[in-house]
C-alpha cells in the first residue's frame, strides 16, 4: 500500500528500541494543557507525558524537516505546538484538517469497532458541535450556555458517556469565559470500546474550520 503511494522509507521502530532496560526520562508539558484532566486517556497526566516524549523521542530519531497531525486530536496538537515552541525543535509543523464521514463523525481508526447502534449514535458528537456553532452564529457569546447546549445534545445518546465539553482557545487550550475568533469548541466521549474525540473552530464571521 505504501509503494503505490510512493513511499520510499518507512519507519517501525521496536518497543525495546524506544523505551530501553533502565528507561525513566520524561518530558511533561504543562500550564494550560492541564486545564482537561479526565482520570484516563486524551488529556490525563500520563496520556499528556506519553505524547510529549515519543514525539520528541521521534522528533530526535527521525529529525523531519516538515511533521504533519491531523486537527482531529487537537489535545495532542496543542502538546506538539508547545514542545516545538518550548525546546525550539527545528521543525514546520503542519495541521491537516478533520475528514469526516457523510454524516459528519471524523474518520479515525478505531471507528471499524462500533457496533451498528454506536456507530448510529456517534454521530451525535458532530451534530452537538454543530449546536454550539449555531449558537455562536447567532451571537451568543457566554461559553457556559454553549456548553450546555452541547452537553443536552449529548445527554439525548444513551450509548454516549460524556468525558468533557470544553468551550476554549484553540492553540493553547486555555478555557474562555466568553467567545472570541480562534476558539475551539471540543468533545470527548466513550461510546463502547471507543474514546471518540472531535472538535471545530471558529476563526471569526463566517470561518469555521469543521
Amino acid at each position: 500500500m505504501l509503494g503505490s503511494a510512493n513511499v520510499d522509507v518507512v519507519f517501525i521502530p521496536r518497543t525495546e528500541e524506544i523505551y530501553p532496560a533502565g528507561f525513566s526520562t520524561y518530558v511533561i508539558p504543562s500550564s494550560s494543557l492541564w486545564a482537561i484532566q479526565p482520570t484516563r486517556g486524551i488529556g490525563s497526566r500520563v496520556y499528556n507525558r506519553g505524547v510529549a516524549t515519543i514525539i520528541t523521542k521521534l522528533f530526535q530519531l527521525v529529525r523531519p524537516d516538515v511533521a504533519y497531525f491531523g486537527q482531529k486530536n487537537a489535545h495532542q496538537v496543542a502538546i506538539i505546538r508547545q514542545l516545538i515552541r518550548d525546546l525550539n525543535i527545528d521543525v514546520s509543523l503542519r495541521i491537516l484538517p478533520i475528514v469526516r464521514e457523510s454524516d459528519g463523525l471524523a474518520m479515525g481508526s478505531r471507528n471499524y469497532i462500533f457496533t451498528p447502534a454506536e456507530r448510529q449514535a456517534a454521530s451525535v458528537v458532530y451534530r452537538a458541535l454543530l449546536v454550539g456553532k449555531a449558537f455562536i452564529d447567532g451571537d451568543v457569546r457566554d461559553s457556559t450556555e454553549v456548553e450546555k447546549a452541547m452537553k443536552d445534545l449529548l445527554a439525548t445518546e444513551p450509548l454516549v458517556i460524556l468525558d468533557y465539553v470544553k468551550v476554549c482557545h484553540a492553540e493553547t487550550l486555555s478555557a474562555l469565559d466568553s467567545i472570541i475568533p480562534g476558539t475551539m469548541l471540543m468533545i470527548a466521549v466513550h461510546i463502547g470500546k471507543v474514546h471518540l474525540v472531535d472538535n471545530i473552530i471558529w476563526r471569526g464571521g463566517a470561518n469555521w474550520h469543521l
